[in-house]
């Protein structure tokens, strides 16, 4: 009977190292899988500004530059990468708000911006123009030569800043006219509701390559940056920075960018 005993003692002493050693190499699997999930970063985006970025046809596939770098960025990261679509006149308030990590929507770094974000390092640099219709009459070689007509540009945009600069110093008197998306703006002036708009310099090149639009004047004092926008408290900054960094010495950021230029 002792013998019978012990004899069953150790098969229930085996099966419960047997059921331990199970548990154990189960927990081991979902910690592996849990350190393989990806970081997830939010990006905010204004998909209505090409070529930074715009839809594709089909009206829901997002491209362009932003998308193309914010992408490469996560690969060299190691991050997923997920976009939160949103109107320009509230790209910041979400920021505030925390509804996503960084911006990456053409973001110009201005003073005024640096004292309540942190911006990555510039991956592009930009300046202000005017644009008419090819064909127009009437072609202004300068700000001051806005005098009378009317004029559009994308609110709180830098082209707003640029030229409301101009309007308070009392330096030109034009019709203004503000616009919540970039591609409205293009549509109106060829549809003659406006006789020249001011934009960003990268965007102008994109619009004018058929010659349907002309760049009539361009800035040529000190240009515009562009960065990634973070909050004051972000964590992500030096990581972007570094992964810019390797995407400019390995000739991916010339890529993206020779892609739309």
């Amino acid at each position: 009977m002792k013998l019978k005993k012990y004899v069953a003692l150790m098969l229930v002493s085996i099966m419960s190292l047997s059921l331990l050693s199970g548990c154990s190499s189960g927990s081991a699997s979902a910690g592996e899988k849990d350190s393989k999930e990806k970081t997830v970063i939010k990006v905010g985006m204004e998909v209505a500004y090409p070529p930074f970025e715009y839809y594709e046809e089909d009206g829901t596939t997002i491209t362009g530059i932003d998308y193309d770098l914010a992408m490469a960025i996560g690969e060299e990261l190691g991050y997923e990468m997920e976009f939160v679509p949103v109107s320009w006149d509230g790209i910041f308030a979400g920021l505030d708000k925390g509804d996503y990590d960084v911006i990456m929507s053409a973001i110009t770094i201005t003073p005024e911006r640096i004292e309540k974000y942190k911006f990555s390092t510039p991956y592009i640099q930009n300046y202000q123009c005017l644009v008419t219709m090819a064909d127009a009459k009437k072609k202004p070689k300068s700000i001051k030569e806005l005098k009378g007509l009317e004029v559009g540009y994308q609110e709180e945009s830098t082209s707003d800043v640029y030229l409301t600069d101009y309007i308070e110093a009392g330096e030109v008197k034009c019709k203004t006219n503000e616009y919540n998306k970039i591609i409205d703006t293009f549509s109106d002036l060829k549809n003659g509701r406006l006789d020249a708009m001011i934009v960003d310099s990268t965007v102008a090149e994109q619009y004018t390559a058929d010659g349907t639009y002309e760049i009539t004047w361009k800035q040529e004092d000190e240009p515009e940056e562009f960065g990634v926008c973070f909050p004051k408290n972000s964590e992500y900054v030096d990581e972007f920075n570094k992964a810019l960094k390797t995407l400019e010495d390995n000739g991916k950021l010339e890529e993206i960018l020779g892609n739309y230029f």
